[in-house]
C-alpha cells in the first residue's frame, strides 16, 4: 500500500504539475513529472470518465497504479512530483501491459 506521504493529494500540487511538469507518453498513459524539495516521490492519477463511467473500473485501474509505484518506488530516483494520466485504451488492458508500459515510461523520463 502507497503510503499517505507518497500520494499527492492537493489541487494546487496537481495544477503546478500539469503547467511545469516535464511530459513523457506512451500508448496507454502520460506521466509528468517535476522536481520536488522533499527526499521523496509523491504520485497523483487522473482516471477520467472518458475511461469509463463506472467508479469501480476508475478505481481499480488507480490500484493497479498505486501498487506498481510503491514497487518500484525504491528504484525510482528520489525528490520527484509524479502524475500519471490514463488514456482511454488503458480501459481493456491487462495488469501486466499496464504494468510494461508505466516502466517504460518512468525510463523515457530518466526516473528509473
Amino acid at each position: 500500500m502507497l503510503s499517505r506521504l507518497n500520494r499527492l493529494t492537493r489541487n494546487k500540487d496537481f495544477q503546478r504539475i500539469y503547467d511545469h511538469g516535464q511530459t513523457c507518453r506512451g500508448p496507454y498513459l502520460m506521466i509528468k513529472v517535476l522536481k520536488n524539495e522533499l527526499s521523496i516521490n509523491r504520485l497523483g492519477i487522473v482516471v477520467s470518465k472518458k475511461i469509463s463511467k463506472k467508479a469501480v473500473t476508475r478505481n481499480k485501474i488507480k490500484r493497479w497504479i498505486r501498487y506498481l509505484f510503491s514497487q518500484e518506488l525504491f528504484q525510482l530516483r528520489p525528490g520527484y512530483d509524479i502524475m500519471v494520466i490514463t488514456y482511454p485504451k488503458i480501459r481493456n488492458q491487462e495488469y501486466k501491459t499496464i504494468k510494461e508500459n508505466l516502466m517504460e515510461v518512468f525510463k523515457k523520463a530518466k526516473l528509473l
